[in-house]
């Protein structure tokens, strides 16, 4: 997977994925590697694994044409020859939308959450819980509101 540190504009892919591509912010939460800094602390919602986890599922249903192929190994996790680095379900992401900004997330940030200690800034955490099943015209509307009422990438 590709590093970046969170709140950086997400430049990935063409398409949804780019930053170029929104009339809003596209900013990077959760995407960790092995050898980069990232906050650490523990102060997360009980239900965010959970919501976290109905995102990801729904995400893979509406979205299925932004997919990654294959999955991502946690290079964290591969410092523990112990462990299986194999992240499940990480070929997916998730765009949520608050106020002013999407942020596209790796949707396996609970592994990151729950593993490594990785702390979800506050805002974010905030937008994930209130983000409308991604299969709504909610999530469509927001979307679109969020992207200064144009039509985003996603669609």
């Amino acid at each position: 997977m590709t590093h970046y540190y969170d709140m950086e504009l997400c430049n990935y892919h063409d398409g949804a994925f780019d930053y170029n591509n929104w009339n809003c912010p596209l900013l990077t939460i959760g995407w960790l590697e092995k050898g980069k800094n990232y906050t650490k602390g523990s102060n997360f919602p009980f239900d965010l694994r959970d919501r976290i986890a109905f995102l990801r599922f729904a995400f893979s249903e509406k979205f299925p044409s932004i997919l990654f192929r294959g999955y991502h190994e946690c290079s964290l996790c591969k410092l523990d020859i112990n462990h299986d680095a194999t992240l499940y379900h990480s070929h997916v992401n998730l765009f949520v939308p608050d106020e002013k900004n999407v942020y596209v997330i790796p949707g396996r940030v609970d592994h990151y959450i729950e593993e490594h200690n990785y702390q979800i800034p506050n805002e974010v955490i905030k937008a994930i819980m209130n983000c409308p099943d991604p299969r709504t015209d909610d999530f469509k509307n927001l979307v679109k509101k969020v992207n200064n009422n144009s039509s985003s990438p996603l669609y």
